[in-house]
């Protein structure tokens, strides 16, 4: 499987919008937690949507953490995100809209 995050930065007072591709996920499990809980998880990444400004966007409180298992690691990667996320099939076929 791979999961698919929407990711995006703040260059030059511009936005730059984008998708992070991680393959060959094993199995995976999601949670909409508050953003408060985010300092209870040992994360890989914190992924946010950003304000006009470039600054972390306080009004968007939909966020998921999302642990998945990948093939070459016996560790889980631990993600909190607010963007849109996606689980994939090998094939790139949407299996689950995460948020």
């Amino acid at each position: 499987m791979i999961l698919k995050l929407r990711t995006v930065e703040f260059r030059t007072k511009k936005f730059r919008a984008g998708w992070e591709l991680i393959s060959d996920i094993t199995s995976f499990r999601y949670a909409k937690v508050d953003k408060e809980d985010e300092k209870n998880f040992t994360l890989n990444s914190s992924i946010r949507s950003l304000d006009k400004n470039g600054r972390a966007d306080e009004k968007n409180t939909n966020y998921v953490y999302i642990q998945a298992w990948h093939k070459r690691s016996s560790e889980p990667l631990n993600i909190i995100t607010n963007m849109v996320a996606y689980m994939l099939n090998d094939e790139g076929k949407t299996i689950e809209r995460i948020n």
